[in-house]
């Protein structure tokens, strides 16, 4: 795996160990994205010093809070342009894959999420032009960790609708 992108939809809390890596060789280890300025459907979330707070820059606080001691900071990037699950995939594509020549990807998702995120990086990823070999994409599903059961299903019900 070149990269793993991480779809900003994730919420928070993912167990520990599920980054573990058993070799600290940081060619090895794959970079990780963390996408999204925020969420076209609702206000952007701001700091007290009345800044944007980007849902990327927060993903990958969060990684290297948590998992610091296992992934280098120079491994975790971030995506601030885009608002929504086809920006998400654009960005992912022509600021990162596109330029560092990534084939393998792993697109990271809630499961509300996941549907909707692989039709849209599949369409995105298979869009020409193709310069090189074709892009090899993944998919993994996080659990609705940091959610209501009434907020998974509002976000199941807002899913549906954009598929």
């Amino acid at each position: 795996c070149d990269a793993a992108v991480a779809v900003a939809e994730i919420a928070a809390g993912a167990e520990e160990g599920t980054a573990k890596q058993e070799e600290k060789d940081e060619n090895a280890m794959p970079n990780i994205v963390c996408l999204s300025a925020g969420t076209a459907h609702c206000p952007q979330l701001m700091g007290k010093n009345g800044l944007p707070i980007w849902e990327a820059t927060s993903s990958a606080a969060y990684i290297l809070e948590t998992y610091g001691s296992l992934i280098p900071q120079q491994k975790v990037m971030i995506e601030t342009t885009s608002y929504d699950t086809i920006s998400n995939a654009y960005f992912a594509r022509t600021t990162h894959a596109d330029v560092a020549g990534w084939r393998n990807i792993l697109v990271v998702t809630s499961e509300f999420h996941m549907d909707r995120s692989k039709a849209i990086f599949d369409w995105v990823f298979s869009a020409p032009p193709v310069a090189m070999s074709p892009y090899r994409l993944s998919y993994m599903t996080t659990e609705n960790i940091g959610l209501s059961e009434e907020a998974i299903e509002g976000r199941k019900q807002h899913e549906r609708k954009g598929a």
